[in-house]
């Protein structure tokens, strides 16, 4: 599933922070 992530969050949300930051969005699962 496709997460929407903000920047400020990404890192705390995402494993992948670019894909956050370039494509705005979080192909990670939240664990």
């Amino acid at each position: 599933m496709l997460f929407l992530c903000k920047v400020s969050a990404c890192i705390y949300t995402c494993s992948v922070c670019y894909l956050c930051v370039i494509f705005k969005m979080c192909d990670t699962f939240e664990k």
